[in-house]
């Protein structure tokens, strides 16, 4: 394939950011990431120049990012300002490094020729992995979310998280861009798929079956249903005339937690003395602990600090003498520039920019609560919102002793987008790495039940207003856990060594010999 002007290149580009728009969820295509980069990986190797090989990026990020997470600019919690920054500064963000990486790619591809494209899986990952560290963390635009409908395929999440599945989908492209001359590369590709698929169907299928019929425990959830802004402006008094009936119907059945989405009570569940009385009496009568997402703050040096928060309320009988009844966790992972201006830790005066955001304080970590059943007990760790989509947190909360994954989440603010499919797609990754069920409970959906394997047994769509309760399904080992997660801190340290070694050979090859030098 001969790409030979600027415009064949650009359009090569643009290309690849249509194929993989096309492959993400909730679009059912997944399968086009399987050769969505093909167009890029060749443009990269006829560019001219560092300055095309960044434009190739650049390009290629726009549209993707565009198509994928416009949705960012759709929060109907902000003002059109912050909608309109929000969108303007995540998509030249994200494409910009999107350019630097095809910058890397082309020095690469200078220094080993075609054959470059087998590492393009390290090159790949390791640009994701970026976005799972530092202030602006939010590891959302991954290429392993493409594969979010293939059960089969998320499997590979067990062994080394959502950093195989990419470097999986970007090992096919690089094959195919290699190899696309000859004719075992379809052969090869086919095999190479066909295996995966079989080989994650297999384990999906024996995690299922290994599952006991009976449980010790059992969990409900609430979805309300409630829009994002009326909880604020009809009033606390609007959401629990939803919430409590329906937790009395719950109790009836006797679970043995049942839990609430964030913020679902929009009060001071522990500051305010008539609220602190409220959910006592209300534990105190269904006799069931209740976890909830509300409203929480700390005195620190003299200020009130809000938290984005979510409460353990246990019954009296459950609560061993002088301990308070409320357990808390606040969120550690914030949102950047939704929940909290990024690097106040450096420049404190960014925290009083007015962005429309929460400004919340960031949790001083995470937590695993032990929950007491009429047989013994189990260990529930929560994850608010976004923080599902952050491996090192449902590790974390695995070694910490988890048993089930608690994500309280309110994704109202984004009705009718992508959004929604690709958050659910995204906490199903978390419970096949770390082998444990995730209950996702949230305010209008979709709320979801899902097992170890990634099945989701049990789910309410959008904009219905119901109840969930399920045994607990124990948990699963998985090689994620026992060592598999070192795979993506350890791309990073892979491809630093693998470009200061493309830098060293670029400067040896560009620098003159001496006998050059005489003549």
């Amino acid at each position: 394939m001969r790409l030979d002007t600027p415009r064949k290149r650009a359009t090569a580009a643009a290309l690849t950011g249509l194929l993989l728009i096309l492959a993400t969820p909730p679009v059912p295509l997944g399968f086009l990431a399987w050769i969505a980069l093909v167009p890029l990986m060749i443009s990269l190797e006829q560019v001219r120049n560092w300055r095309e090989s960044v434009l190739m990026g650049i390009i290629t990020g726009v549209i993707f990012y565009t198509g994928t997470i416009h949705w960012v600019g759709q929060n109907t919690g902000a003002s059109l300002s912050a909608k309109i920054g929000s969108l303007l500064l995540a998509i030249p963000i994200l494409s910009a490094w999107l350019g630097v990486v095809t910058l890397l790619y082309f020095a690469l591809l200078r220094v080993f020729g075609r054959r470059g494209h087998v590492f393009a899986p390290i090159l790949w990952s390791a640009h994701e992995m970026v976005w799972h560290y530092g202030e602006l963390a939010a590891p959302w635009p991954l290429i392993a979310l493409t594969q979010g409908s293939y059960l089969p395929i998320l499997q590979l999440a067990s062994v080394g998280g959502t950093t195989l599945i990419t470097a999986w989908v970007v090992a096919i492209n690089g094959l195919v861009a290699a190899g696309r001359e000859r004719r075992s590369t379809g052969l090869i590709v086919i095999l190479m798929i066909a295996i995966t698929w079989a080989g994650g169907a297999a384990r999906e299928r024996l995690v299922r079956l290994e599952s006991p019929d009976n449980s010790p425990a059992t969990i409900s959830l609430i979805q309300g249903n409630i829009e994002a802004a009326k909880k604020w402006e009809l009033g606390p008094e609007y959401s629990l005339d939803v919430y409590v009936p329906i937790t009395y119907d719950l109790a009836r059945q006797k679970p043995d937690l049942i839990v609430w989405p964030e913020t679902a009570a929009p009060v001071l569940v522990k500051r305010d003395r008539f609220w602190r009385s409220y959910f006592r009496a209300l534990s105190d009568s269904i006799q069931v602990p209740l976890v909830t997402g509300a409203r929480h703050y700390d005195v620190i040096e003299r200020r009130r600090e809000p938290f984005n928060a979510c409460f353990l309320i246990r019954p009296r009988k459950q609560v061993e003498p002088g301990k308070s009844r409320f357990d808390i966790y606040s969120k550690v992972h914030l949102v950047p520039f939704g929940e909290r201006v990024p690097f106040q830790r450096w420049f404190p005066s960014l925290g009083k920019l007015n962005l429309g955001q929460a400004e919340f304080r960031p949790g001083s970590g995470m937590v695993v609560w032990e929950i007491s059943t009429a047989e013994g007990s189990f260990r529930a760790a929560p994850l608010i919102c976004y923080e599902v989509i952050f491996p090192d947190l449902g590790r974390r909360a695995v070694e910490m002793g988890a048993d089930v994954l608690l994500n309280l989440t309110n994704d109202g603010w984004y009705n009718g987008t992508s959004e929604i499919s690709q958050h659910l797609l995204l906490s199903r990754i978390r419970a096949i790495e770390t082998g444990r069920m995730l209950v996702r409970a949230t305010n209008t959906g979709v709320s979801a039940m899902i097992g170890p394997s990634g099945f989701i047994f049990q789910k309410l769509p959008e904009k219905t207003r119901g109840a969930l309760t399920s045994e607990i399904i124990p948990p699963v080992r998985t090689l994620y856990i026992n060592g598999g997660w070192i795979i993506q801190p350890g791309v990073l340290i892979a491809a630093a060594i693998l470009y200061l070694y493309v830098l060293f050979r670029l400067i040896h090859d560009s620098t003159p010999t001496r006998r050059e030098t005489k003549e």
